[in-house]
């Protein structure tokens, strides 16, 4: 858990996105019956005006910058974060850099919902064929988005928890002969060690990156397996070799749990949105060609 941990940021591959320029076009005329009240059967669709149009197409290609620039914000931070960690894995979250760094993030992503909730308020999401295909992006997104804020802010927790927790491992076992002697002294000792993993641990039941959350039970359940295992033994319900076996089963297991909670990048790659963003293109390029 004292490995280096990859930053997780949310790479939307919006970098580089082609978006044709189009000059604009003349206006929205719709199909007109005779002196130009529309027809009885003609469908009349609302549409934005062509300065609108052209100017939604402004802000939507910025999305692109403000997004990804968002990313490497998210990157950075957690730069500063795991430095911070490294240097001092005790007292890191009070420092004043990491304060002011989680205080910097939460802007950084505000100004990123701001931009967002501009585009969707915009005049030529009245055309209600751009608008849907935005909210289809925005819908999308705002997953992505609660997951990697959720991590940002839970990181500097996530980090202190795994060298609390660490020192649960640090708790040795004796050879299958001295165990049941030493199960006394085994217990004691787990339980101090496991204190402080437990409290901080229980933290992360609160953030609001799922899988982050889902850790603070993975924790207290490999406590109570390893300490289960071992009052088995004090009690005379089973055998050194037996609850030397189902302490490894618990590590084991939690290796295996944990590895699987903390794909990050890879569970965050799956939420990233980049067709329903680059969706929205072709309607733009039509609605100011035309």
């Amino acid at each position: 858990m004292r490995a280096r941990i990859a930053a997780t940021a949310l790479t939307l591959g919006l970098v580089g996105t082609a978006l044709t320029a189009c000059s604009g076009g003349g206006g929205d005329d719709a199909d007109s019956g005779p002196g130009g009240t529309p027809s009885v059967t003609a469908s009349v669709e609302t549409r934005a005006t062509a300065a609108e149009y052209a100017e939604a197409q402004t802000l939507y290609r910025g999305l692109a910058d403000v997004l990804n620039q968002t990313n490497k914000r998210s990157a950075a931070y957690q730069d500063v974060v795991r430095n911070a960690w490294e240097d001092d894995p005790e007292g890191f979250r009070k420092a004043p850099r990491i304060v002011k760094a989680v205080r910097q993030q939460r802007d950084v992503a505000a100004k990123r919902d701001a931009a967002l909730a501009t585009l969707a308020a915009h005049p030529a999401m009245v055309d209600e064929e751009l608008s849907a295909a935005y909210q289809a992006f925005q819908t999308q997104y705002a997953a992505a988005a609660a997951y990697q804020d959720g991590f940002d802010r839970s990181f500097p927790l996530f980090l202190a928890v795994g060298t609390a927790c660490q020192r649960i491992f640090g708790v040795e076992v004796t050879a299958p002969a001295a165990f049941t002697a030493y199960a006394g002294t085994w217990l004691e000792r787990h339980r101090e060690a496991a204190a402080p993993c437990l409290k901080l641990s229980a933290g992360l039941a609160e953030s609001e990156n799922e899988d982050l959350a889902r850790l603070s039970d993975r924790y207290a359940r490999l406590v109570a397996q390893r300490r289960k295992a071992v009052v088995r033994l004090r009690d005379g319900a089973s055998t050194p070799r037996q609850s030397l076996k189902a302490i490894t089963k618990a590590n084991r297991d939690f290796t295996r749990d944990y590895a699987r909670l903390t794909r990050f990048s890879e569970r965050l790659a799956a939420l990233v949105p980049v067709a329903a963003y680059e969706a929205i293109a072709p309607i733009l390029d039509d609605r100011v060609a035309e």
